[in-house]
């Protein structure tokens, strides 16, 4: 089983999940773990980077369940504010869509990220997640909406503070 060649794609899939590339790295391993533990019951009835796949997603939200704020989240604006004081607008702009990002909640969040970070098509992000199509295409349109409206918000609340 060529593990190595889905490497990276699960990492990547996690740290758009997790935020941070140590949490992503053990998830990553823990879902190789996991695939290679459970590949008996891989039926093939889909491909194989879409089990994994699913098997990264269900680490990612437990992992994130479990996890336990340190610090508030007017700590953390301010320490990632003063991190990217002299970053430059792309890395602002980086800054905002992940705190969108994490507005949103689980089921909309991950169907965006798999369907606009990672280019997955409807069936595809239905078979990771193990939902209807139709369910993907009303998350994703949810998460679309709320992630604009958040946008918008975001962008008159900084609008107010100038």
């Amino acid at each position: 089983m060529p593990l190595r060649r889905y490497r990276d794609r699960v990492v990547n899939l996690a740290y758009h999940l997790l935020r941070s590339r140590e949490d992503a790295e053990d998830t990553a391993q823990e879902a190789f773990t996991q695939a290679f533990s459970a590949i008996n019951s891989f039926r093939g009835e889909s491909q194989f980077w879409t089990w994994l796949y699913r098997i990264t997603v269900n680490l990612c939200l437990h992992r994130r369940r479990r996890a336990k704020p340190c610090e508030s989240l007017d700590e953390q604006e301010q320490n990632d504010a003063e991190e990217h004081t002299d970053a430059g607008a792309q890395a602002v702009t980086k800054l905002m869509v992940e705190r969108t990002l994490d507005q949103l909640s689980a089921p909309l969040r991950v169907v965006l990220i798999l369907r606009e970070t990672h280019d997955l098509n409807y069936e595809e992000i239905a078979a990771v997640l193990n939902i209807p199509v139709g369910t993907v295409r009303s998350r994703l349109s949810a998460a679309r909406l709320k992630f604009r409206q958040l946008w918008q918000d975001a962008e008159n609340e900084e609008e107010q503070h100038r």
